[in-house]
Parts: C-alpha cells; structure tokens; sequence
C-alpha cells in the first residue's frame, strides 16, 4: 500500500500526458481506470483529478453525457469543499457549458 501511495496512480499522469498531447481518445482508457480505482482513500486527489480528466478528453471525443457523469462524480466530492476546490470550479464550469445536470 504504501508503494501506490508514493507512485500516486500510473494511469491517471498516463492520460494526462495523452490528453495534454491532444490525443483524448488515447487519454480515455488509461482515465476510466484511474478513475475507477479502488484508491480514492489513499489518493483522493489523484482520483479526482483523474476524474476531471476524464471528463475533458470525454468532452473532446464528444461524449457529452460520459464527460457529465464524470464532472458529476468530482463535484460530488469536493463542490462544496471549503475552502473551495480549483478542480471542482474547473469541473463546474465544463459542466455548465456543456449543460450538464448537476
């Protein structure tokens, strides 16, 4: 356990890279496992992240309704953080333009 805490998730700097290339569809697998990691305990940040992430390279490839659930999942953890989440905002505003129901 500790090992996956200092290595954070492989998969979710994977599929950032890939994204950040501007290759979403590369992006979505490695995000979808990150995501659905077993780990949010240990890295909830990672995890979150991993799911705005999801979200955008969903949101590229023109998943609309799989980029909403995605945003949903995040802003269900930390939209009412106090003080507020940056990722959180990021994903509401996402959410927002693509009229997501949140």
């Amino acid at each position: 356990m500790f090992g996956l805490v200092e290595a954070g998730l492989p998969d979710a700097e994977v599929g950032r890279v890939y994204l950040m290339a501007g290759k979403p569809e590369e992006a979505v697998p490695y995000l979808r496992r990150a995501g659905a990691s077993c780990t949010a305990f240990v890295t909830p940040v990672d995890q979150t992240r991993a799911r705005l992430h999801l979200g955008m390279a969903l949101e590229q490839t023109n998943d609309r309704d799989g980029a909403c659930s995605a945003y949903r999942k995040v802003l269900e953890r930390w939209g009412h953080a106090k003080p507020h989440s940056v990722t959180a905002d990021e994903a509401r505003a996402h959410a927002t333009k693509l009229g997501c129901a949140l």
